[in-house]
């Protein structure tokens, strides 16, 4: 989790950034649908996040 906060604090390619917040939300336990609408990403972009992990 550590890495994750210190690749999102230092990362301005907001691809990325949005990967590393979809990740961080999954791990504490956010429903995919909710990173959706807080993110503004598509499940499919979600669901190769979380395959990295």
């Amino acid at each position: 989790m550590d890495e994750l906060v210190k690749m999102i604090e230092s990362n301005p390619d907001s691809r990325e950034l949005k990967g590393a917040l979809a990740v961080q939300r999954g791990l504490k336990g956010y429903l995919e649908r909710q990173i959706e609408e807080i993110l503004q990403v598509w499940d499919s972009f979600i669901a190769q996040m979380l395959a990295r992990v």
